[in-house]
């Protein structure tokens, strides 16, 4: 008798010798690198975040200070300049520079004081409520102090409103003015508490001089909200604690945002290193005085968790004497080991699909073919795309079962080429007769046609014209199914496709979008080939409309189709006709714009009249998807043009023709557009109509 063994035992054997050692030799390298890891990713965040916060820090005030001294250089050479309302628009655009700049003024000897400020909305000036309009503020105080008045502006410079009110204030009398004037220099102030808006900030300041006198001091506030938001968001861990701070301990700026200030008897002042709201920091730079060392570990007095905290200063040549200070966790530092579990569990399954395979090889052998007969059929009845089998027995029956599963196979997988899976899915596990029937749904319907088609087909071969259109309905028929929709039929041509059925889709004009722009670009592609090859290219034009159509099986007993009927499916196949009129490539209506217009680059082309249909339509044009992805995006002279065709178009509506045409002839200088070339002709006519 011919020696056996068992299956199971022999699978569970292959498996332990093959997976036992690899395993074992896994864990031994992981830990043998983990170390060297560690380090190099410490010693790397480190760095970077060291040089990026001082990067950071200096370039928020040294284009301030170049400013600053550029602008008492303005005052040095006329001194009167600051005691002109001229004035008000340099001193605007030093704020423009730098977002992080508040205002900028320049108080005189005399007294007087010029100044314009970046305003927020909600806050009160003079008891006027800053509105979301106005943006900057114009104020003058004249030197005899008789009143400090402000002019509030918008961005486009407009005077929308004027406040007035008494006033003592004389710059002579503040720190910035004494200082500068003291040093006669440009210096920079130590930080403190803006009374204005409650935060944190600092003063850049520079005399200017007329005959060896001081005629006055220019200066720029800064807000350093924004190093504490760079610290925050460029922390070397989600658990670090980044502070920036001076010899005295004040804190400059903080991760945590509450930490830069604290309130004390109603008043705001700037928060100090044994103040924060963590103990951590005080710890780290006691410690460092025993030890001068430029990184220490120290344990959490609470958890007992080790930290590593790094200090470093600022470049000599900065002026300030700030010291930068994080503190981190050990434990973060170890982001490199999940790439080695990834590792483990990625070479893991290689090894189980290994063993999947041998058992699958060595259970071939040894387990009856009917195993892979009945698996064949189970797959046939859910449906599931066949894969190819091979069955080697001499069992008659077997045999010949074996051929009937393989011609059935073969069937359902013809059958998938004509009919939608997910429509036969969804008609088979319903268990219903397919009969002829439909309901109303709210569908995007997609239409797509060949330029020159026909004068193409007259001087192209059979065989080489069936080939190019095949490639065609390729790309076209894919980029549909990547987006989820269904090819409903191939019109000579023309395809149409739809979306939100059989399938329900809520995005169903954004899809179908997408796959416009993508079956636009993969047609480049092809068409680049083609002229590479001497042939002449296919250039496709395509309309979507979102509508209200009739879906379902419609036909007759004999012979059904599932399609969609209705006003909509005309008005798609129309827009697709439009392209011709605008030489533009996809065209869509104004109902896909209200279901997917915020997500996608399109612009207006015209207001048309549609047959079949009351009042008039807004066609758009397509030219990319806002989604981030390379292969839908548009171009930047898309994007512009987009925006420029948007302002003529409403200039167009609203009758503004001459307007409209010097938009659209501002577009035709960057692009030779078509469709700037017929609104140009429309609205030449139309103004002269209305002359």
């Amino acid at each position: 008798m011919k020696k056996t063994f068992k299956f199971s035992p022999s699978i569970i054997t292959i498996f332990l010798l093959l997976m036992l050692p690899a395993f074992i030799a896994l864990i031994c390298f992981v830990y043998i690198s983990n170390n060297k890891i560690a380090n190099s990713i410490s010693a790397r965040l480190i760095d970077r975040f060291k040089f990026e916060t001082e990067l950071s820090v200096i370039n928020q005030i040294n284009p301030t200070r170049s400013l600053v001294n550029s602008a008492a250089a303005v005052g040095g050479i006329n001194s009167k300049f600051f005691y002109n309302d001229e004035s008000w628009k340099y001193l605007k655009s030093i704020l423009s520079q730098q977002e992080t700049s508040m205002s900028a003024y320049a108080g005189g000897q005399d007294g007087s004081f010029r100044q314009v400020r970046r305003f927020k909305a909600g806050s009160k000036i003079q008891n006027v409520t800053i509105t979301e309009e106005m943006k900057f503020g114009l104020r003058w105080i004249p030197k005899d102090r008789s009143s400090d008045r402000y002019i509030f502006i918008n961005d486009d410079n407009e005077n929308i409103g004027t406040s007035v009110a008494a006033t003592d204030y004389d710059p002579r009398t503040r720190p910035w003015y004494k200082e500068a004037s003291l040093k006669n220099k440009l210096i920079i102030t130590d930080p403190y508490i803006f009374s204005t808006t409650g935060l944190p900030g600092l003063t850049i300041a520079a005399p200017f001089f007329e005959k060896n006198a001081i005629a006055g001091v220019v200066a720029v506030d800064i807000s350093l909200e924004t190093i504490s938001e760079f610290l925050l968001s460029n922390s070397i861990s989600d658990r670090s604690i980044s502070v920036i701070y001076d010899s005295m301990g004040v804190i400059i700026a903080s991760s945590e945002k509450r930490d830069t200030f604290r309130l004390i008897n109603n008043k705001v002042e700037l928060n100090n290193i044994s103040s924060l709201t963590t103990n951590l920091p005080a710890l780290a730079i006691a410690m460092r005085k025993e030890n001068e060392k430029s990184q220490l570990i120290l344990p959490h007095p609470e958890t007992g968790e080790d930290y590593i905290a790094v200090f470093s200063t600022m470049p000599n040549n900065f002026e300030k004497k700030w010291n930068i200070l994080s503190i981190t966790p050990i434990d973060d530092f170890k982001g490199e080991f999940n790439r080695n579990n990834q590792i483990i569990f990625y070479f893991g399954i290689i090894l189980i699909v290994l063993q999947i395979i041998l058992f699958y090889l060595y259970a071939r052998k040894i387990s009856r073919p009917l195993e892979i007969i009945t698996e064949t059929i189970q797959g046939l009845i859910e449906f599931k795309k066949p894969t190819p089998m091979n069955i080697n027995t001499n069992i008659h029956e077997l045999s010949i079962l074996f051929l009937a599963i393989k011609k059935l196979a073969s069937t359902i997988t013809a059958f998938t080429s004509y009919i939608p899976r997910d429509l036969v899915n969804d008609l088979l596990s319903s268990g219903k007769p397919i009969e002829v029937g439909g309901e109303s749904r709210y569908l995007t319907i997609l239409f797509t046609d060949l330029k020159n088609f026909s004068s193409l087909s007259e001087i192209t071969p059979t065989r080489e014209l069936l080939k190019r259109v095949s490639s065609y309905f390729e790309v076209m028929t894919l980029a549909i199914k990547e987006e989820n929709g269904t090819v409903d039929k191939f019109i000579g041509d023309a395809v149409m496709a739809f979306w939100g059925a059989p399938l329900l889709d809520e995005r169903h004009a954004y899809h179908a979008c997408v796959a416009a722009i993508k079956s636009k670009n993969r047609m480049e592609s092809l068409n680049a080939k083609l002229i590479s090859e001497g042939k002449p290219p296919l250039y496709v034009r395509i309309g979507i409309h979102s509508d209200a159509v009739l879906v379902g099986n419609i036909g007759s007993a004999e012979r059904l189709s599932y399609t969609v009927m209705g006003d909509g499916v005309n008005i798609a196949s129309r827009l697709e006709g439009i392209n011709k009129e605008y030489g533009t490539q996809i065209c869509i209506s104004h109902s896909v714009f209200k279901e997917a217009g915020e997500r996608l680059w399109l612009r207006p082309i015209d207001q048309i009249s549609v047959k079949g249909r009351k009042g008039e339509l807004i066609i758009y044009e397509v030219v990319g998807i806002r989604d981030g992805h390379e292969e839908t995006q548009a171009t930047e002279i898309q994007k512009i043009v987009c925006g420029l065709t948007e302002t003529a178009f409403g200039l167009y509506l609203e009758k503004r023709y001459l307007e409209a045409i010097a938009i659209y002839q501002e577009i035709l200088d960057i692009s030779s557009d078509s469709v700037a070339k017929v609104m140009i002709e429309k609205c030449v006519n139309h103004s002269q109509e209305d002359s």
